[in-house]
């Protein structure tokens, strides 16, 4: 009998309440509503333009030697996300069979100085240009280039080394071509991939 009591004065509680704020909690009701229903139009709209910059994308990428491939690609750069990155890196991918060198490696710069770039695609993306361009700038422009990947990172320590000690054949500087050499192949995080080809360039070098 008591807990019947105790539970019919809760019950009226909770109905004097809702009786005296209830315009309020149907406004905090109807505005959880409306946050949930805007944020599922922000997701539609969003997969929405997720999906038309992916069919613009391949198109303009399966007609490379169209009038209008490059400014396609600027317009799917514009929007930034991964798209851009690729757009850019189809432009960059352009300018390297077109022997551009020089505007290739400011491209390749311009997309390393963009704030939003994911860490890891910003190792990946001078890493690419400085293996694609190593052999047609000056050793400056590629070190500039190497100035964009994370030391720290494991994964791509090793990949930088490489390229350094590349750098030191192409400026036939002996002392620093050792030096890397056995910073490498002493560095159990390097793969063993990278030391294969340190030891084979080294030896071709010695002939």
């Amino acid at each position: 009998m008591i807990d019947q009591k105790k539970q019919n004065i809760f019950t009226n509680r909770i109905t004097l309440i809702f009786k005296n704020n209830f315009k309020p909690i149907i406004f905090l009701f109807l505005g959880l509503f409306l946050i949930i229903i805007f944020f599922q139009y922000y997701l539609y709209q969003k997969n929405n333009k997720v999906l038309e910059l992916s069919i613009l994308y391949e198109q303009a990428k399966a007609n490379v030697n169209s009038s209008d491939f490059e400014e396609t690609m600027n317009l799917i750069i514009k929007e930034n996300g991964i798209f851009g990155i690729l757009a850019s890196l189809e432009l960059i991918k352009k300018r390297l069979n077109n022997k551009d060198y020089n505007f290739a490696f400011n491209e390749y710069l311009e997309l390393l100085k963009q704030n939003e770039l994911n860490r890891t695609y910003t190792n990946i993306i001078a890493l690419h240009g400085a293996y694609n361009l190593i052999d047609y700038v000056s050793a400056n422009n590629i070190l500039i280039l190497l100035t964009f990947v994370d030391e720290s990172s494991i994964h791509f320590a090793g990949y930088k080394d490489e390229i350094k000690y590349l750098l030191s054949i192409k400026n036939n500087d002996l002392n620093l071509r050792e030096e890397l050499k056995s910073k490498i192949l002493n560095n159990g995080n390097i793969s063993e991939t990278i030391k294969e080809r340190v030891r084979k360039i080294n030896e071709f070098e010695k002939y």
